[in-house]
Parts: C-alpha cells; sequence; structure tokens
C-alpha cells in the first residue's frame, strides 16, 4: 500500500506546468489567479470561529497547507500540517530549462525522492526512492516509463518492474481520466475546459485466466462515486459523494474575496449519510508577485 501512495504522488508530478492546480489535492491551489507567490490555507472549526475577522477568541486549528510559487510561477515548496501532529515538507528542483528534475518530500516517518529523466521537453522515465531512515536502499526504488501519442500528449505511465498488477496512468489531452494504482481503479470525468466533473473508484480484481496468464481488471460495481457541481465563476460549490450506497454531500459558501477574483474565506458543510453535519471554515492568505491585479 506505501508503494500504491508513492506511484499516486509520483503520477500527478510529471509536468512541471500542472504541478500547482494538480498535484496539491487541497484547498490551498484551487483555482488560483493572477500572479500568485504564496498561499498560506487553514481549516478550523467554525463553532469555534467567531467572526467577523475570527478575532474575538482563537479558533480551533484543524490543518494548514502552505504553498510557495517562485518568480517564474513554478511551485517550488509546500509545507502540510494538522493538530495530530503530522507535518510533511515537499520541495521541488527545475533546471535551466524550468524542466522538473527532482521532487523531495520529507516526513517523520521517512523521506521520498522523484528523480525525473527527459527526451527533450518530455518526461522519459522517472525513479521513486524511499526510505524509512536517513539512507535509500536499492530495494527501495521504482522506475516508471512515460509514454506518449503522436501530437505528444502523455497516455500512460507504467512501472518498469510489473508486479501483480501494474500501476497505471492514463491521460487525454493532459488530464487524468483513469487510474489504477494496486487495488484501486479510478476514472475521471472532466469538461472541456478541464473541471473534475465525477470521479468513480472501483476495487482492482485479478486472477489467472484459462491459459494460466495473469489479468487484472476493475469490478463491476464503483465503491465510490463523487460528482462535483462549480459555481458560474468556477469556484466548486458542492461534492455529492456515494460511498458503499451511503450519500454525503458537501457544501461550500463563499464569504470573502480578494482584488483577484480568488476566494480568502468560505463555509464547508459535510453532511453525513445520518444527516449529522460538520462545519468549518477554510481560510486563505494569498500573496501576489504584484500589489495590485
Amino acid at each position: 500500500m506505501k508503494k500504491a501512495i508513492l506511484v499516486c504522488v509520483a503520477l500527478l508530478s510529471l509536468a512541471a506546468s500542472a504541478v500547482a492546480q494538480e498535484w496539491v489535492v487541497s484547498s490551498a491551489s484551487e483555482g488560483l489567479k493572477g500572479p500568485v507567490r504564496s498561499v498560506h490555507w487553514v481549516k478550523v472549526d467554525s463553532s469555534t470561529c467567531k467572526w467577523r475577522g475570527c478575532t474575538q477568541l482563537p479558533p480551533t486549528f484543524i490543518e494548514s497547507w502552505h504553498i510557495v510559487f517562485a518568480d517564474d510561477g513554478l511551485l517550488s515548496e509546500e509545507f502540510y500540517n494538522n493538530r495530530q501532529g503530522s507535518a510533511v515538507l515537499i520541495t521541488r528542483h527545475y533546471d535551466k530549462k524550468r524542466r522538473l528534475k527532482k521532487i523531495v518530500r520529507l516526513e517523520p516517518t521517512g523521506n521520498v525522492r522523484f528523480d525525473y529523466h527527459y527526451d527533450g521537453r518530455r518526461v522519459q522515465t522517472y525513479t521513486v526512492c524511499w526510505n524509512s531512515d536517513t539512507a535509500y536502499h536499492d530495494s527501495d526504488t521504482a522506475t516508471f516509463r512515460c509514454h506518449y501519442d503522436k501530437s505528444n500528449n502523455l497516455l500512460s505511465v507504467t512501472e518498469e518492474d510489473v508486479e501483480a498488477c501494474p500501476h497505471v496512468d492514463y491521460y487525454e489531452n493532459g488530464y487524468r481520466v483513469l487510474r489504477k494504482t494496486g487495488d484501486w481503479h479510478v476514472v475521471y470525468v472532466r469538461n472541456p475546459q478541464g473541471l473534475l466533473l465525477k470521479d468513480s473508484t472501483y476495487l482492482t480484481e485479478s486472477g489467472f485466466d484459462e491459459h494460466g496468464e495473469w489479468k487484472c481488471w476493475p469490478g463491476d460495481t464503483a465503491i465510490e462515486t463523487n460528482e462535483y457541481f462549480y459555481t458560474p465563476d468556477g469556484d466548486l460549490a458542492e461534492v455529492r459523494k456515494v460511498e458503499y450506497g451511503r450519500k454525503h454531500v458537501t457544501t461550500f459558501r463563499y464569504l470573502e474575496y480578494d482584488a483577484f477574483g480568488n476566494w480568502t474565506r468560505r463555509k464547508k458543510t459535510y453532511t453525513k449519510s445520518d444527516g449529522t453535519t460538520e462545519i468549518t471554515d477554510e481560510i486563505r492568505m494569498i500573496s501576489y508577485r504584484t500589489s495590485k491585479p
């Protein structure tokens, strides 16, 4: 499972121009506009947040994510932490041609390093190394190869040394449309503008066929499906989730925007299948390379 998680992280890091919007699966980088230098995103418990300004009492902290962009707009650093004490520091390194060459991910439980190798502007292969102490070992390394169509669109990523079900990612016009990682098989649906409309997760089944060859295939029924709905301005408005037959709904209400049109505060309401709700406030503090839009 650890290997599958690392592969998933690596697959989202293939194109330097897309890293800022695709890899950070958090509200920190969601829909950013303008010459952003840094974003500090914080989630707090709404029941302890005495707005206006959340200054009357310190709100109960849940988690935060801080991301930094270089002057040329490339994502350079991320730091995540939460009230349980988890912490992750991610740094990205580029060459003079603005190509992503290395990602280093540091956690209390171990480190992960991604090294990218190019054929011109295209990632040809990349290597993932992870460790649980201070040194990397050959046994903790996996290499992945990228496959493209005639128009140089990324089609798939496959592990060089396949064990059981291979780790595969399929792309369409630069957007991920399917992921198969270990025991999971995920299908994505996007609109022409690239907004995610739906994703469905299936368990991957495997076994020997009548010819004695190992086969892998997705299950017939999705164990989890998410549908995404947006405001007229393109901000996420609602997520409808069905997990093992149970329905959950998350809605977002936007309360503050800055001069560049980026939201800086919104209220998130998560309604569980039993009707109970969890309400949190999300705050984004954004700095720019220029002071005015």
